[in-house]
């Protein structure tokens, strides 16, 4: 979990895993294990991540899902929100899906009835 929310924290603010190895005073080998889940990083390493990555450390350690977000006009990148619980998230994902598959059927009887107007159309054009 916390290798997925490096790669994708990292990711977003558009930063090498270089420049992260840099900032955090090891190899960019050593940071690709953490990112890769091989390993964790000390304490005292992941608050320095979480102050170059711009997010609280509870943030990063936090097992809830995060959701990235662009910030509001002042260009410098994305904030994260991670304070919407996992099971908010899946409520929400099916409810969507229920409502697709509202308007899904709802497209279906247009294109019926669009058909059946288009047959009884010709139909009358045929007869003129």
């Amino acid at each position: 979990m916390l290798g997925s929310k490096l790669y994708h924290l990292r990711r977003n603010k558009d930063f090498s895993q270089e420049y992260m190895a840099e900032k955090l005073g090891v190899t960019q080998s050593t940071y690709s294990r953490w990112e890769a889940g091989e390993v964790l990083p000390k304490l005292d390493v992941l608050k320095r991540m979480a102050e170059v990555l711009e997010i609280s450390e509870q943030q990063l350690l936090s097992p809830e899902a995060f959701f990235l977000t662009q910030h509001d006009n002042t260009g410098s990148g994305y904030i994260v929100n991670n304070h919407v619980p996992g099971e908010v998230v899946q409520k929400f994902m099916d409810q969507m899906e229920e409502r697709f598959k509202q308007y899904d059927e709802r497209f279906k009887g247009l294109e019926t009835l669009c058909n059946r107007l288009t047959d009884i159309i010709e139909k009358h054009l045929q007869s003129r």
